[in-house]
């Protein structure tokens, strides 16, 4: 019979913080919540097979411990890197929509983990060349058209990097604003729905941020983090009561189930911290039309 967790550490009051956080500090905090589960899934089998956690994942354990902690110095210089680099861009530049230089289409172009594109590259330009050449006995491989007329970006997902965020985009700009704004909005929709990449579809507000304290969903990730890394249980009826103290009229196990949960599986699953940073960096170049 696995042992319960000893929650002797936990303290509520260490999350009194969360109530005045930035969206930079809110961004850092599920960030690290983040890390914390992506380095369960990368190392799952240590505690799986019975063996103790290694030195990285303990070092995580105890730094969550200690409740909400900010690494402002590290957190502004990188979000200062990324305002300048937009300021000091383009006019047109932005945070979440930009031009492709040169110099990354060429760094497209020369990875070397994509042989499998660039050899079905090779093949669609072998049948473009040999097209009216009745002597030719090229034979087209639908295989490799297929990879060839994907979008670069999804073959990067497909056969590289499967969390790649980035997609590329050709617009035509001797079309009207108003149709490339209806056709960006069909795009838009419908590839993110293609490739599974969902993100909100509002900038974040504090509201939100008040749903996520209200309904303890910090508190309840590092509870569950630290069960897991030490291998001991800790039921949602102890749980419950822990993060929702004191709620004598309300189903708390049932609101922990219902809401909780789903909601913390959301913000992780979908990497808000991703949406966060952006959101920052966009309200502090935001430029007037």
């Amino acid at each position: 019979m696995t042992e319960e967790l000893d929650t002797s550490w936990f303290d509520l009051k260490n999350y009194e913080v969360l109530k005045t956080l930035s969206i930079d500090e809110w961004a850092e905090v599920l960030s690290t919540r983040y890390h914390n589960y992506d380095s369960l899934i990368e190392l799952d089998r240590p505690w799986r097979l019975g063996k103790l956690p290694n030195s990285f994942l303990l070092a995580r354990a105890t730094r969550v411990k200690k409740g909400i902690v900010i690494n402002d110095k590290k957190n502004d210089a990188h979000l200062t890197y990324k305002v300048e680099s937009i300021l000091k861009g383009n006019s047109f530049s932005t945070v979440s929509v930009n031009s492709l230089s040169s110099y990354e289409l060429a760094q497209l172009a020369v990875d070397n983990n994509l042989s499998q594109v660039w050899e079905a590259c090779k093949h669609m330009r072998e049948l473009e060349a040999n097209l009216y050449d009745n002597d030719s006995d090229l034979i087209p491989n639908t295989n490799l058209t297929d990879i060839a007329l994907t979008p670069h970006d999804d073959n990067i997902r497909q056969h590289l990097d499967t969390s790649y965020p980035l997609a590329y985009v050709a617009i035509d700009l001797y079309a009207t604003d108003e149709q490339i704004k209806e056709d960006f909005n069909h795009w838009l929709t419908n590839y993110r729905r293609e490739v599974k990449h969902q993100s909100p579809k509002r900038l974040f507000k504090q509201a939100d941020f008040d749903r996520w304290i209200r309904y303890s969903v910090i508190p309840y990730l590092d509870l569950t983090f630290i069960a897991k890394i030490e291998g001991k249980t800790i039921t949602q009826n102890k749980m419950a009561h822990m993060i929702f103290p004191e709620e004598y009229e309300v189903d708390i196990v049932g609101r922990l189930r219902q809401v909780t949960i789903p909601m913390a599986e959301k913000l992780i699953g979908n990497k808000t911290h991703e949406a966060l940073s952006a959101q920052s960096v966009f309200e502090k170049t935001i430029r007037k039309s």
